[in-house]
């Protein structure tokens, strides 16, 4: 199983992938290559992520486009499921 974070290699006055902390980083995990556990992969790419100005922004951005991979803003897809239903269920109540 591997875990990829995405390389953006943009121009940062498009938008906010330019100032993501990834951006320019040829940064893909993969635990069989590294031959490494996939929790240490995951926690590498969190680490990546942790110290991101525009999390905020790849999270909304992986909401929008049901991103369902890899490692954006610092959560799993899984953890990015719970933040969508989360939000689901807000807009059923609004």
């Amino acid at each position: 199983m591997s875990i990829e974070a995405i390389a953006w290699d943009d121009d940062p006055t498009e938008d906010w992938h330019g100032f993501a902390a990834c951006n320019g980083e040829e940064v893909i995990f993969d635990a069989a290559i590294n031959n490494i556990s996939v929790e240490q992969v995951v926690r590498a790419a969190k680490r990546i992520c942790a110290r991101c100005d525009v999390k905020l922004d790849c999270l909304n951005d992986a909401l929008d486009t049901d991103d369902r991979f890899g490692i954006r803003a610092g959560l799993t897809p899984k953890e990015r499921g719970k933040i969508a239903d989360q939000r689901s269920r807000q807009r059923l109540r609004s």
